[in-house]
């Protein structure tokens, strides 16, 4: 499925449910289109197995964009584990997105590799959070972006 917009397309590999990853989506097609700025998002489908929030595809650049959600506050490194407190106050294991956007990124990049030469269009990787990361949160900076 595909949803147009005057500079760009969205197309939906699989019924988003996550309503984080609808902000998202939202809001880069809103910014995108505001920029008059070509493009194409890709939301929410398998590749190699794996299922990929989004990629952000321009004649510039392209981007896999893993997106996250936490009412809860979240702790951890680029390299190293991450966790979330808990509602009994203790931290727990909580999945590496940065980890995650690098292996989908990798992906991404073989598929892209299989078609032919990739040249400029190597593509980044970001981790995004739908809404601001709650009081007691600490990432490592760098690698969280926040579009709403």
């Amino acid at each position: 499925m595909s949803a147009g917009g005057t500079d760009g397309n969205i197309f939906i590999g699989a019924a988003i449910s996550a309503v984080s990853e609808r902000l998202v989506i939202e809001r880069l097609h809103r910014d995108l289109s505001a920029a008059r700025v070509p493009f194409a998002l890709l939301a929410n489908f398998q590749l190699g197995g794996r299922q990929l929030d989004c990629v952000v595809v321009t004649e510039r650049r392209v981007v896999v964009i893993e997106v996250k959600a936490s009412v809860l506050p979240v702790r951890g490194q680029v390299d190293g584990d991450w966790a979330r407190l808990d509602i009994a106050g203790e931290w727990r294991h909580y999945t590496n997105g940065y980890r995650q956007a690098l292996g989908q990124k990798e992906r991404l990049v073989d598929a892209m590799r299989r078609r032919g030469d990739i040249g400029r269009y190597y593509p980044d990787a970001a981790v995004v959070f739908a809404k601001p990361l709650p009081p007691g949160s600490s990432l490592t900076g760098g690698v969280i972006s926040r579009f709403l």
